[in-house]
């Protein structure tokens, strides 16, 4: 049997046997058998104000070396628009904190069909600022790095919001533009998007992949209308946004056996030809989530988590905006 084909199937069994709110209890046991000892980091949850007086909750993973600062990693949870919390990535985000040296903050936006765009997209841009005006606060240096990042509806947050930040005098004003970008399984363009011709031909995977478990074509539509956004705005779908010069160097995660996987590989190359810096890592045979929650136990999860370290590490090293076209 080939691996691709053994992914598959591990999926498959699992996914019948449990839903992704299920099984997040079984990762995170698995999860914290790697944790690092508990006296090197913290884990503090902060409220910050909505511009309607929400009180949205972010999760702050930082060291516990009082006499030093770090570099910032503001991480944008999954779960279609309308699932998920910060709970999903808290114990690999820990890990990473700890392995790279890192700040983490973590953000609970508000979930569709409840709450739909913009608001979850509001709430995530809200937070972001609150972590560049309060970086001393949780001892974190944008100055060594200031990266984005998200899974899946996640990851559309972090591209939008590094759209709008590159364009945002904010930023400007407090020297602090971001410096990277993380791209799990990213959702970058809307399902009912407008696509242009050069787009179309290369979109095959919402086709190929329509049937397969877990995150399937029918699952990924409704999701979308879930969150009742306009399928063109560019904050929707900012794979067609107008412009994607000046952006900062990406780090893709694109699995293989997923509907999104031709948008994530298409906004790769997109980037890289505006001389954004990116680096793509690709697994063949792995579902969209599979390789994050569903087969946590197997190999492949543990070359998705090593691959996330190396890839986080590369931005660091080669973070910054408008870098000289070089996808690795």
């Amino acid at each position: 049997m080939s691996r691709n084909i053994f992914y598959r199937l591990s999926f498959s069994i699992r996914f019948a046997e449990q839903s992704l709110a299920n099984v997040i209890p079984s990762y995170q046991a698995y999860q914290a058998q790697d944790l690092p000892d508990r006296s090197t980091y913290t884990v503090e949850d902060r409220l910050v104000s909505a511009e309607d007086g929400y009180e949205i909750t972010i999760r702050v993973i930082t060291s516990t070396d009082t006499n030093k600062t770090f570099p910032l990693l503001f991480w944008i949870h999954g779960g279609g628009f309308f699932i998920g919390n910060m709970d999903m990535d808290e114990y690999w985000l820990s890990n990473l904190a700890v392995k790279i040296q890192l700040v983490v903050v973590g953000v609970n936006y508000r979930l569709a069909p409840e709450f739909p765009f913009p608001i979850c997209l509001t709430d995530t841009y809200t937070t972001l600022k609150w972590s560049v005006s309060n970086s001393k606060a949780i001892k974190s240096d944008l100055h060594k790095g200031f990266l984005v990042g998200g899974n899946s509806a996640g990851a559309n947050f972090a591209a939008t919001i590094a759209l709008k930040a590159r364009d945002d005098p904010f930023f400007k004003e407090e020297g602090c533009p971001i410096t990277g970008q993380i791209f799990q399984v990213p959702n970058v363009v809307h399902p009912k998007a407008d696509l242009p011709d050069k787009f179309k031909v290369v979109m095959n995977s919402l086709e190929e992949n329509k049937d397969v478990p877990g995150l399937n074509s029918p699952d990924w539509i409704q999701m979308a209308e879930n969150y009742h956004a306009p399928p063109n705005h560019p904050e929707v779908s900012p794979l067609l946004a107008p412009r994607h010069s000046g952006l900062p160097s990406a780090y893709f995660q694109v699995c293989g056996y997923d509907p999104l996987r031709d948008q994530g590989i298409l906004y790769e190359e997109v980037l890289r030809e505006n001389d954004v810096r990116t680096k793509i890592d690709l697994y063949p045979g792995v579902p969209h989530g599979g390789g994050f929650y569903f087969l946590y136990d197997l190999p492949i999860a543990a070359k998705l988590r090593r691959d996330v370290v190396e890839g986080t590490k590369w931005l660091l090293e080669n973070g910054g905006n408008t870098q000289p076209n070089s996808s690795e």
